[in-house]
């Protein structure tokens, strides 16, 4: 992992943990606001489903991700934040101007590939369409957080080129974060096994333990970022926090 992140893998999930714990209630919190969005709108979308109204579950389910995706801004923020060792409290999440257009327009595309792969695609064929927009694409909640450009395509397009020659490593990294966050799922598992009908307790602590993790790893998808810009990916080697620097100077 080194020479492809110019990281080790420990480092990755040791810095990752080391700077969400320095952030904690700012990341976590952005967490909570986001999956609580996601479950809000999202709801809507279920019913359709269970009501066999595909189409119009199918639609209704996009425009809820990109919802989502578009307050993810806040997340994406609190993550570089932590990352970068920079001052952050939950009064920052809103402030300072955030590209909530551009990442519109980059969730639109980012879930359309990967929500709409399996249904349009099929149960195999799909999913592997959805990942590997996944992988194209991982890095552009970061990119506009950044400030490194205010247009979501070019988002996508410097996330691409950031992933290049490492999807597969990244693959592995993402199989990883998914294990850790699968593990935020158990209450929901355990009262389902159990039969105890506690559905708003028990997705209430889905939530937040979803918050917590995801935040995390959120977090270390960050350092990964971080790492790579240090390679000098989209342009000559970056350290950690300098691009920032240099702007509060101006």
């Amino acid at each position: 992992m080194n020479e492809t992140f110019g990281i080790g893998i420990g480092e990755i999930f040791s810095s990752g943990m080391k700077a969400y714990s320095s952030h904690a209630l700012p990341v976590t919190v952005a967490g909570v606001l986001t999956l609580v969005v996601l479950v809000a709108v999202g709801t809507p979308a279920q019913l359709l489903w269970n009501d066999d109204q595909t189409i119009a579950g199918v639609a209704i389910g996009l425009a809820a991700l990109v919802v989502t995706g578009t307050v993810a801004s806040i997340w994406y923020r609190a993550a570089l934040a932590a990352v970068d060792g920079r001052s952050f409290g939950v009064g920052d999440l809103f402030g300072g101007g955030l590209p909530f257009f551009a990442q519109a327009v980059a969730s639109f595309w980012f879930w359309a590939g990967v929500f709409l792969g399996p249904q349009l695609g099929g149960p195999v064929l799909g999913t592997l369409l959805a990942i590997f927009v996944l992988l194209l694409y991982l890095f552009h909640g970061f990119i506009l957080a950044d400030g490194r450009t205010d247009s979501g395509l070019k988002a996508l397009g410097e996330s691409v080129r950031m992933s290049d020659k490492r999807r597969i490593a990244l693959f592995a990294l993402t199989a990883m974060f998914f294990v850790v966050n699968f593990c935020a799922l158990l209450p929901l598992s355990i009262g389902l096994e159990s039969g105890i009908s506690l559905a708003a307790p028990r997705v209430a602590i889905t939530v937040v333990l979803l918050a917590v993790t995801t935040s995390y790893t959120l977090v270390c998808g960050g350092v990964i970022y971080r790492a790579l810009l240090g390679l000098g990916v989209l342009e000559g080697p970056i350290e950690i926090g300098r691009r920032r620097n240099k702007k509060s100077k101006k």
